[in-house]
């Protein structure tokens, strides 16, 4: 079936219209038009509208006027000689030009205003806020106390309470349970004691509690150490001393300023489950006097 030539021809949808048939692509275009509405003068069969001039098959009325005048305005430009049709492109493109740069123009003076507009606002209110805080007295002395008060209640919060000693058997007032890290500071001395451990019995010993410590003098002065100020409270309420038998025992001896020491103690092991108690009765060789004990509580 051969196609027919570009042109106008009848609707194959609509018989009372024509539709525009493109040849060289072989479709219909949407642009139509009454049977027998003449072909726009200065356009050939073979030369459609442009589409910004092309009527579609469904509009609203404005956009048929709109696209009336554009088809108009094309004929009459493809009409006027190459010469005029050059000036007149080149005239346009010029108006646009200046349009542009007026409306710039305008755009950098209308941002001028409006900054301008803001600094004296911005400077109106620094003024009246400076106005208000020299005309308007300080708040009487109650809200001022009531104020004080209430920024100085983080510092006495709960969370930064320190939490309650623990509890054991005994526990006294004066006692400083290890941290922990262990340590214990009693009078000058700092003493570490690592976890219980269990040594069986050998020759006429019998088994035997043992600890590892570390005696430090952080003071500035001598300090004597005993390994006799050392016990063992078992989980049944019983206090016993150290019982020496090693050579690597703590015993007793002088730390000077920033001096330290190593060694063990050692208690007779009662076979009872639960918590043990060493504690370190520091001794002052002056009164004998105990004021302050150190406390590690093991298992």
């Amino acid at each position: 079936m051969t196609n027919p030539p570009t042109g106008w021809h009848p609707d194959p949808e609509d018989p009372s219209r024509e539709r525009w048939w493109d040849g060289a692509s072989g479709k219909w275009l949407d642009h139509t038009r009454a049977v027998g509405g003449g072909q726009p003068s200065g356009v050939s069969s073979a030369d459609p509208l442009p589409y910004w001039a092309q009527t579609p098959s469904k509009t609203t009325r404005l956009g048929t006027q709109i696209r009336s005048a554009a088809r108009q305005l094309w004929t009459t430009f493809r009409a006027l000689p190459r010469r005029t049709q050059a000036i007149t492109a080149a005239a346009v493109v010029a108006a646009f030009v200046v349009i542009g740069v007026i409306g710039a123009i305008s755009d950098n003076s209308a941002r001028k205003d409006r900054e301008a507009v803001a600094a004296t606002s911005e400077n109106s209110a620094s003024f009246a806020a400076s106005e208000t805080s020299e005309s308007t007295p300080p708040p009487p002395g109650p809200t001022t106390t009531t104020a004080a008060t209430t920024q100085a209640k983080p510092a006495t919060t709960t969370t930064q309470a320190k939490p309650p000693p623990p509890t054991y058997p005994g526990a006294r007032d004066n006692d400083a349970v290890a941290n922990d890290r262990g340590e214990v500071e009693v009078r000058g001395l700092t003493t570490t004691i690592g976890p219980l451990r269990r040594v069986p019995a050998a020759d006429f010993d019998g088994p035997r509690l043992c600890s590892d410590l570390k005696l430090e003098n952080r003071g500035s002065e001598t300090e004597y150490y005993d390994s006799g100020d050392f016990s063992i409270q078992y989980p049944s309420g019983n206090e016993k001393g150290t019982v020496l038998v090693y050579d690597n025992d703590v015993h007793t001896g002088n730390l000077v300023a920033g001096g330290q020491t190593s060694g063990q103690v050692c208690f007779v092991d009662r076979q009872e489950p639960g918590q043990h108690l060493v504690l370190w009765n520091r001794t002052d060789l002056s009164d004998f006097s105990t004021p302050r004990r150190g406390v590690w509580i093991l298992n």
